[in-house]
């Protein structure tokens, strides 16, 4: 065996785990779960084979999913580009002379990746609590009588919002990185011609940095899609009014208390395709403004 050949051996044996691993929980589920989108399951009963009466139940049958469509439409196209907005902004500041001089001020972006979601979730609670919260408490020192928050239809989903930005804070330390790589030859090539602070960010830092952007995008339609578990560890349920009952806690439920798998795995095909067009429209775009 010549050394090229046992390399190769020596690399497949280090990958042979996770091959393994990717095979057992990751492929197999997927074609079982493509399987059982066809049937009707209940972990019970054997599956009993019903052809695309899921996918037409989802889109005529059950009243629940244009209301849970809503509610991620507001998340992904409302919700993801002010979030993703706050943390380019503060990576921006960040970024500053004089903010660089001062590193602990990027201390607090890296405790809510390493904080579980639950004991944030308890935080998030006081902290937009209608009498007793921080939020609240600093709007009524400017006269503004701050909303419900958590118990009101209206603002339920502008807290998650704000509670998916909380905990992926930590984004900003990944386009605080983006900039840093910037190379300072352009920045001193733009005060030679007298050019602003702003027009520096929106001519050099900016466009410089798209396609930590990009991506930084695509992971928040991935992420926001999926994510139900604010709707959960903040104790919401889909409420009120159904106001946070977005489709990924739809398809949970009918998955895990109302045991109909063949319905769920329906409709994670559904919620698949959803973010496979939101992510290539995402794509299409980038490229399209890179070529302008």
């Amino acid at each position: 065996m010549n050394r090229q050949r046992k390399d190769a051996m020596t690399a497949f044996l280090f990958i042979l785990p996770w091959i393994v691993g990717f095979l057992l929980f990751t492929m197999i589920p997927i074609f079982q779960s493509l399987y059982y989108s066809f049937t009707k399951f209940n972990l019970i009963t054997s599956p009993k084979f019903i052809g695309l009466e899921n996918f037409v139940r989802i889109f005529t049958e059950d009243e629940r999913v244009p209301g849970a469509l809503l509610n991620d439409a507001f998340m992904v196209f409302v919700g993801l580009p002010l979030g993703t907005a706050f943390t380019l902004i503060l990576a921006l500041l960040l970024n500053s002379p004089r903010a660089q001089k001062l590193s602990f001020l990027k201390l607090p972006y890296l405790l809510p990746p390493v904080v579980p979601i639950i004991a944030m979730a308890i935080l998030w609670r006081w902290v937009v609590h209608p009498s007793s919260g921080l939020v609240n408490t600093i709007l009524g020192f400017v006269g503004i009588q701050g909303p419900g928050w958590l118990q009101s239809e209206l603002w339920a989903k502008p807290a998650i919002v704000l509670f998916n930005t909380f905990i992926g804070s930590s984004n900003v330390l990944l386009y605080l990185a983006a900039l840093q790589g910037i190379p300072q030859s352009l920045y001193e090539a733009a005060d030679m011609d007298g050019a602003s602070g702003f027009q520096k960010t929106l001519h050099i830092s900016v466009p410089m940095i798209r396609p930590m952007i990009s991506f930084q995008l695509i992971m928040g339609i991935i992420f926001t899609m999926q994510n139900f578990a604010p709707v959960l560890a903040l104790g919401l349920q889909g409420g009120p009014n159904h106001s946070t009952r977005l489709f990924s806690y739809h398809l949970f439920l009918r998955a895990f208390r109302f045991y109909e798998m063949g319905y769920a795995s329906a409709m994670s095909w559904v919620l698949m395709i959803l973010t496979f067009i939101l992510t290539f429209f995402i794509f299409r775009f980038t490229d399209q403004f890179k070529d302008e």
